[in-house]
């Protein structure tokens, strides 16, 4: 798995890697999304299109009910529902 981007076309077709485990990948994308969670606020910025706190939880949330890790799940959806950003329709 490699995170290291290249400059030019060329630079990406000879730019070759054997294909990382799914294990990889999810490790990966975890840490990425705890920065994101650290890094993030909960505080709007009064457009939809940005992203916020809540919104990498209910995504880590996701990936940790992919990989069934449950515990991860309860967590990370009760955070996101906790966020103040958003409202929740019913009915």
């Amino acid at each position: 798995l490699s995170t290291t981007g290249v400059k030019t076309s060329d630079g990406a077709l000879a730019y070759t890697l054997p294909r990382s485990s799914v294990t990889e990948v999810y490790a990966q994308i975890n840490a990425d999304l705890t920065e994101a969670i650290n890094l993030l606020t909960d505080t709007g910025t009064g457009a939809p299109a940005f992203a916020s706190k809540g919104a990498a939880q209910a995504l880590k949330s996701r990936v940790a009910l992919y990989s069934k890790d449950y515990s991860e799940v309860v967590t990370q959806a009760t955070n996101a529902l906790a966020s103040p950003i958003g409202t929740f329709l019913s009915g």
